[in-house]
């Protein structure tokens, strides 16, 4: 016949403890583990920001800079096809005369396009924005660019609707801290002069001096700079 023992309390207090414990320390690194992840999910939703705005060829990203690059290939699969919204940062803006769109503004777009240069440009924007109001798709396509590239031209000086551009881009320097990028195509100094004194002393690329590589080459350096200053480095 089996004796019973009683147990020992001491034991068992000790055992429970030690249960308590462990359960307490395993809900701790529980916690930690989904404090992490949700830290990562917010860095992940903020790279994937930034890459929406920028092109992976001009961000100097170290060693991480192949891995950001896959990324960016990886979401551009599933986003290249869509229209950009109204509101969705932009690269560059582009304001010119259409006479001139054939033998400089053409090139140079087809050269951004290459470059993954996010960009507004009327041509591109014609079917998307079709049925939509032409000025209200130019003052988002203001607003919501970087840059801001004006081609003047002695076609561009005589157009009405390329003045009113130029009135929103210069208004947009003013409040924004909007940046113009000046291209004189096929005028010189006094040219500009006559059309505008106070921009005539902006520094301007001339395509009679630089071809659109170099002029392409700079765009990217100016958005690589912007990027930069805004992760706080040099």
């Amino acid at each position: 016949m089996a004796t019973y023992r009683k147990p020992n309390m001491s034991q068992l207090n000790s055992a429970v403890n030690k249960l308590k414990s462990a359960n307490n320390q395993f809900q701790r690194e529980a916690n930690k583990a989904i404090r992490d992840l949700k830290s990562l999910e917010s860095k992940a939703k903020s790279e994937q920001r930034k890459l929406r705005s920028y092109s992976p060829q001009v961000i100097s990203l170290g060693s991480n800079q192949q891995h950001v690059i896959e990324l960016y290939e990886a979401l551009n699969e599933n986003t290249a096809l869509m229209p950009f919204a109204n509101n969705e940062v932009r690269d560059i803006f582009i304001s010119y005369a259409h006479e001139d769109r054939e033998a400089f503004v053409q090139p140079l777009v087809d050269e951004l396009k290459k470059r993954r240069i996010s960009r507004w440009y009327d041509d591109e924007q014609a079917v998307s924005n079709w049925g939509h109001s032409l000025r209200e798709e130019i003052d988002n396509g203001i607003k919501s660019s970087k840059f801001c590239m004006v081609i003047f031209s002695k076609s561009y000086f005589r157009k009405y609707w390329t003045k009113r551009e130029l009135d929103g881009i210069l208004m947009k320097e003013r409040i924004d801290n909007g940046q113009i990028l000046p291209i004189w195509h096929g005028i010189d100094e006094k040219d500009m002069y006559s059309f505008s004194p106070m921009l005539s002393s902006m520094l301007a690329f001339s395509t009679d001096i630089y071809s659109i590589t170099e002029i392409c080459d700079a765009i990217e350096s100016k958005i690589r700079s912007a990027f930069n200053a805004a992760l706080g480095e040099d």
